[in-house]
């Protein structure tokens, strides 16, 4: 079980940590993405958002993943987006939304060799770290070095699952796996 207390990780948590467990199904599913990828010689970075690296951690546990992941960003404030993925404030004062996502995953393949950026921006935690964000509110981008992108938005408030994080990395993986199949 991976765990991740809040932005910035301090030391004590200060609300209950949200966590994953990287089950058997979930290995099965970052082995396919990984194979794909590896098969088609294509390389990944992963830019995420408040979803604690969840999705790396996911792909970290397959065969051949130091191959094709090489580099992920965790930028759980606006402020570490716009320092480490160059996303600009102007863009993230309009909060969430597939254009902050999209220029997300071009920040991160513009700072990293990889060939597809994984890109997601989620509020699913118990608390709302950022004023207007709806909780369950998830956008993923894929995005290529031939400027191809799949940008979707995905409202999981309602989803019944016991750990929404752990439906945001199944979708994230489906969508980067997709993509993966589809694109140049």
């Amino acid at each position: 079980m991976i765990q991740h207390f809040g932005p910035g990780i301090p030391s004590k948590p200060t609300h209950n940590p949200v966590s994953i467990a990287i089950d058997a199904d979930l290995v099965r599913q970052a082995r396919r993405v990984t194979g794909k990828l590896n098969a088609k010689g294509q390389s990944l970075v992963i830019a995420e958002s408040s979803c604690a690296g969840f999705i790396a951690s996911a792909l970290g546990q397959t065969e051949g993943v130091g191959e094709i992941l090489l580099r992920k960003f965790v930028t759980p404030t606006k402020e570490r987006m716009v320092a480490e993925l160059g996303v600009s404030s102007r863009l993230l004062a309009q909060n969430t939304s597939a254009a902050v996502v999209e220029a997300m995953a071009k920040g991160a393949l513009a700072r990293s060799a990889a060939t597809i950026a994984l890109a997601v921006r989620v509020d699913v935690a118990p608390m709302s770290y950022e004023v207007g964000n709806r909780v369950g509110l998830v956008y993923f981008c894929c995005r290529n070095r031939f400027g191809q992108s799949l940008c979707i938005g995905k409202d999981f408030s309602d989803d019944a699952h016991e750990e929404p994080m752990r439906s945001v990395v199944v979708t994230a993986l489906t969508i980067l796996e997709d993509f993966a199949r589809k694109a140049g």
